[in-house]
Parts: C-alpha cells; structure tokens; sequence
C-alpha cells in the first residue's frame, strides 16, 4: 500500500479543527493528530496557561518543534492551532508533507463558538486582550491571506453539520 500525504486542517480557533480531525482520520483509515493536545501534553499543562507564563514567543517556538515532528510521518489528519501559520518554515513543511483543508468561518459563527467556550475548555488562551470579535477581527487580517494562500481547499463549516463536513472532505480527499 502507497503512503499518502498528510491532510491538514487550518482556520481560526472554533472553526471546527479538532472536532472534525478524528471522525476524518477514522474515515480515511489515517492517524489523527492534534498538535495543540501534543504541546500540552509535552508541557504538562494547559497552552492557556503556558501561553501566560511564557509567552507567545516561546509557545510559538515549541508549536514550530512539534509541527516538525509530527510531519515527518504520513497518512496522518492534522489539526493545526489557528496561528501554526505564522511562522514560514512551518508553511512551507506543511505545504511540503501534505494537503491543507482551511476550515472557514464568519465572524459570527466564530464569536458564538469561542464565547460558548469561555470555560476554557480548550486552553485558548486571548491573543490580544480585546473581545471576541474584536480580537478575531483583528487576527484574522493577519491569518486570513497566509490561510487562503495555503489552501488546496477551502470548506465553509459555518451551517453544516461535523458528519456533512467530514464526508466532504474525505470526498474531496479521495480525488484531490
């Protein structure tokens, strides 16, 4: 059997990136991965936390050192953190090991997810120190050009259900 190349999931945090991973990783028969679960199981710690601790600089470096890691291997469902993007040589190891999935949301949808998640559930950790919106307006006209670049697809996952989702993809997969 031939080895594939790596599928990654890009898009702002609460697009839908680690909830879709696993049920296309199960689908396509491939590992998945969560590269902010890898980090935070490496530090032993929430990202939130280490992210107020240390700062974005060094969570950028150490998200940098997984990326490299993990995509040395194939037939893997990568869930990328919102700003993996960032950095240029993660963009181009990406680019290099596998497909890229962005995973678009409108501003709204975003907003209603991550308010819903104020809990802290997934360790999200506030870029910025503004609002919600405000802080994802404000990201997002960094990150939406670097996604948009780096996109073999884009997927709108604003009004359709995980299951729909997961079976576009692996549709689009299995052609692509």
């Amino acid at each position: 059997m031939v080895s594939k190349p790596n599928l990654y999931l890009i898009g702002y945090r609460g697009s839908g990136k680690s909830t879709l991973a696993p049920q296309i990783a199960s689908l396509l028969g491939f590992q998945c991965v969560d590269t902010d679960r890898l980090i935070e199981k490496q530090l032993g710690e929430p990202i939130s936390d280490f992210f107020k601790r240390c700062g974005e600089a060094e969570f950028r470096r150490i998200e940098s050192q997984t990326i490299l890691r993990v995509a040395n291997a194939t037939d893997q469902v990568i869930s990328l953190g919102g700003g993996a993007v960032l950095a240029p040589e993660n963009r181009y190891l990406i680019c290099q090991t596998g497909k890229v999935v962005w995973l678009r949301c409108s501003l709204d949808t975003l907003a209603a997810r991550l308010n819903k998640d104020q809990s802290g559930a997934f360790g999200r950790p506030s870029l910025t120190g503004k609002g919600v919106v405000e802080e994802i307006q404000e990201v997002l006209q960094v990150r939406e050009p670097i996604y948009q670049e780096m996109a073999d697809w884009i997927v709108d996952t604003d009004a359709m259900d995980p299951h729909g989702l997961c079976e576009q993809i692996v549709r689009w997969w299995k052609v692509a």
